[in-house]
């Protein structure tokens, strides 16, 4: 089954916005702001549909529960509280609306992820940042790590893996 159009641009912007170019650092101290301002945007209106949603199942649960018990009642039944919820939770409307609230509880986690996909990206870059920083005002321990790092990578590609 394929993804619509739509999920798969957003996977890929999300991968956009995620992706730190590490040559361009003081673009992404720029960009990540607006970022984090688009992805809470997105999950507030899922949180919203979530929340609406929980609305719509109570108020068809309302709805529908005096609407059963007298269905009962005139069918001659003994009438229990689990005779009725049963047949509330049975009624298509009603499991209609629960699965628009899963839905929505869908969507909303899995905004929520994103969201903080972006809040530890800003993490990274405030690390980053701070890292940046030292180095350029010399700190020794990090330029030793550096140069560390830099003979390791040169080595590896020395060595062809």
């Amino acid at each position: 089954m394929s993804m619509p159009q739509p999920e798969v641009e957003m996977e890929d912007y999300l991968r956009e916005c995620v992706k730190i170019e590490p040559l361009a650092i003081q673009e992404e101290f720029v960009r990540i702001p607006m970022d984090l301002a688009y992805w809470n945007a997105r999950y507030a209106r899922a949180l919203k549909n979530y929340l609406m949603s929980k609305i719509e199942v109570d108020v068809m649960y309302a709805r529908l529960e005096p609407e059963i018990r007298q269905a009962l009642i005139n069918a001659g039944a003994k009438v229990t509280e689990a005779q009725v919820k049963s047949a509330i939770e049975s009624n298509e409307d009603y499991i209609a609306v629960r699965r628009d609230q899963v839905n929505a509880e869908v969507e909303k986690n899995e905004l929520f992820g994103c969201l903080d996909a972006i809040r530890s990206k800003k993490e990274m870059l405030i690390s980053l940042g701070a890292h940046l920083r030292a180095e350029m005002e010399g700190d020794p321990t990090i330029r030793e790590h550096n140069r560390g790092a830099k003979l390791m990578t040169r080595s590896r590609g020395e060595m062809g893996g």
